[in-house]
């Protein structure tokens, strides 16, 4: 099917070398797959007399970007929809390429606020606190379900529970984490009315 193409090519072969170009080829045994040419003219006496060059099956390589970018996307609406505040921090505490919808929609404030800052929630009278959570992630440890109270950007007070786990780089050391907040700003009121009842 790349037969017009592939005639094209060879055709320009005199004036230009083939770089990379990839083709859809089919194999002795019916299969189809993709490959990626790359060529030069061989010269005799000043006339182009034949072709040398090399192609590369890129078949399965072309499948596992295929496969990575769907992954991506699928990690892209997980996030985006989460009903969660989700977000990344660097081994400073500050936040780094992620925040997600769900942080905007909890806690107020848009990703272009908060990048490279400390989570916005923490005041100067909680911030050793924070600290002291960011020191689990980077000995490696999980956060699951401390409970803690903050402020929204618009000053209201919120109740979230924060999970938390290390990122690690290339070469296997921490980064910093990925930390999910669940909001039970009404089950901590609920908590509350339910005790002043009693």
């Amino acid at each position: 099917e790349d037969h017009a193409r592939l005639r094209e090519s060879l055709t320009h072969l005199r004036e230009k070398a083939l770089s990379g170009n990839e083709y859809t080829g089919l194999s002795r045994d019916g299969r189809r797959f993709l490959y990626r040419a790359y060529s030069n003219p061989v010269f005799k006496d000043g006339a182009a007399v034949g072709i040398r060059g090399m192609l590369f099956d890129v078949t399965e390589s072309k499948r596992a970007i295929s496969e990575l970018s769907q992954l991506n996307e699928y990690l892209r609406v997980m996030l985006e929809t989460a009903p969660v505040a989700i977000f990344d921090l660097d081994r400073e505490g500050r936040i780094g390429r992620l925040w997600n919808r769900g942080a905007e929609r909890i806690l107020g404030w848009k990703a272009e606020e908060v990048y490279g800052k400390v989570l916005p929630t923490v005041t100067e009278e909680n911030l050793s606190g924070y600290y002291t959570l960011m020191a689990q992630s980077l000995e490696g440890r999980t956060l699951e379900g401390a409970d803690v109270r903050r402020v929204r950007k618009d000053g209201t007070p919120i109740d979230y529970s924060v999970y938390s786990a290390p990122t690690y780089d290339e070469n296997g050391q921490i980064s910093g984490n990925i930390s999910v907040l669940v909001d039970i700003t009404a089950r901590k009121a609920a908590e509350r009315a339910l005790r002043e009842s009693e």
